[in-house]
């Protein structure tokens, strides 16, 4: 009986070891970054200064070809960017080949602003994807929220910009 119980502790042990080293890199997904710390580039391999785009609220979508809920949320993304037109700038930012963002955008007739990350997501302290950073028009980071965002939350931080 008594190794019966020593086998059930060191099975628990073993699942909340690993349940924590997978959730926390989920809650602590990084910290603020600035608008500044983004050096990119778009689909024809030009560095687009990620500053340019202050003068309006900015949506950075930190997002990959091959993430499920990332590719589950570009119609959401979509729809915002045309009920916020020329309001609202969204990028889509991937760490990815330029060939595999530009098939992936052709492919799904994206019209977002899509750029390529320089640096690998993991140098800006982004532990997984999706990961949405704000920022107002004066391109100061103002929230980010980590995991798959719904239309209500999205209006909301928005409207917070």
């Amino acid at each position: 009986m008594n190794m019966y119980k020593v086998r059930w502790f060191i099975a628990g042990a073993v699942i909340i070891s690993l349940t924590l080293y997978f959730a926390i890199p989920y809650f602590f997904n990084g910290t603020a970054i600035s608008l500044s710390q983004l050096e990119t580039e778009d689909l024809n391999s030009n560095k687009v200064s990620a500053t340019a785009f202050a003068g309006k609220p900015v949506v950075v979508i930190f997002w990959g070809t091959w993430c499920g809920q990332c590719q589950e949320e570009v119609p959401l993304y979509e729809k915002m960017k045309n009920k916020y037109e020329g309001r609202v700038q969204f990028i889509l930012l991937s760490d990815e080949r330029i060939t595999k963002i530009a098939t992936f955008k052709e492919k799904e007739e994206i019209t977002i602003t899509c750029l390529r990350s320089l640096k690998p997501f993991k140098e800006l302290s982004i532990n997984f994807v999706p990961v949405i950073y704000f920022f107002n028009s004066k391109g100061e980071f103002v929230s980010k929220y980590s995991g798959v965002m719904n239309e209500t939350n999205l209006i909301e931080r928005i409207n917070k910009l």
